[in-house]
């Protein structure tokens, strides 16, 4: 969020003014008098108070913060209890007391500031594009969580979870092929080297079909996702599995635009629901979808 969201939603206002009211409140009794010379407080000042202290208390209770309203109930019980006659001294102690229990309830309250330049980044679902959002909705929370990992510059973090969406591109991307794994292995179990050893060979196999504008299309387009997958797989897969690396920020931006423009690529034909023939044929398949 941003920080008018976190303004507007916390009412920062409103809180500042029950603050500064306290503080006001707090100097002006402490100036009456010492321990030995405190005015006592008559009942319409102390009713008063009492208000103030209950407004502040439904506050605090609204926005979650319990420990401070707790402090504020107890002291709302003090003010409006008349069977004890209270000083300036004893009123002054108490609103100080709130204000210190408030602050340190507030103070346990993290909020994280991003660089601007990243907050483009923060739970993004559609950040690789329309198109990869709709063919790969079992990437989405890879894809939300490699941005959110960027954008708090958690580098690594970003690296693997977009490693973990490539997975299923790759995987999609077997099945349009048809792969057969040795030895009947399940597709979603098999690892990456057995998957690409399937995906090289379709990729060769491509090359000897009758030459036409549908096969040129055709091989051009699984050449450039293999070589697309290339390009990341041993530079980051192979080493963030392993605890081999850690990167910085301009390593996984690299990460960032190599995953997103794979995965791109395949959305412009396949998909997790989506396949091609084995063999494409007509004009069809020499036109890419936007």
């Amino acid at each position: 969020m941003s920080f008018l969201d976190i303004v507007n939603i916390f009412q920062l206002g409103e809180l500042l003014h029950h603050q500064h009211f306290m503080d006001v409140l707090y100097m002006s009794l402490e100036i009456r008098g010492g321990p030995d010379n405190a005015p006592w407080i008559d009942d319409g000042e102390r009713r008063s108070i009492a208000a103030q202290v209950e407004d502040f208390k439904e506050f605090c209770a609204h926005f979650g913060l319990q420990n401070a309203a707790r402090k504020l109930s107890s002291s709302e019980i003090v003010l409006k209890g008349r069977r004890r006659a209270l000083n300036s001294l004893a009123v002054s102690t108490e609103l100080r007391n709130i204000r210190e229990a408030v602050d340190e309830e507030i103070s346990n309250h993290v909020f994280l500031k991003l660089s601007q330049e990243r907050g483009h980044y923060v739970d993004q679902e559609r950040l690789f594009g329309q198109w990869v959002f709709k063919s790969f909705p079992s990437a989405r929370r890879d894809i939300i969580d490699a941005g959110n990992s960027l954008a708090v510059e958690l580098n690594t973090a970003a690296v693997f979870h977009l490693m973990r969406a490539a997975e299923h591109g790759l995987r999609a991307l077997a099945r349009d092929r048809r792969v057969v794994l040795p030895k009947k292995a399940v597709l979603d179990l098999a690892t990456w080297e057995d998957i690409i050893r399937q995906l090289e060979a379709a990729e060769t196999a491509i090359q000897g079909y009758p030459k036409t504008l549908a096969r040129e299309a055709q091989f051009e387009f699984y050449h450039g996702a293999m070589m697309e997958f290339r390009r990341f797989k041993n530079k980051f897969r192979n080493r963030v599995m392993h605890s081999r690396e850690e990167y910085g920020p301009d390593e996984a931006h690299s990460a960032f635009i190599h995953v997103r423009d794979f995965l791109k690529l395949l959305a412009s034909r396949i998909s997790e629901t989506r396949r091609t023939p084995l063999i494409w044929r007509g004009k069809k398949w020499t036109t890419i979808e936007p």
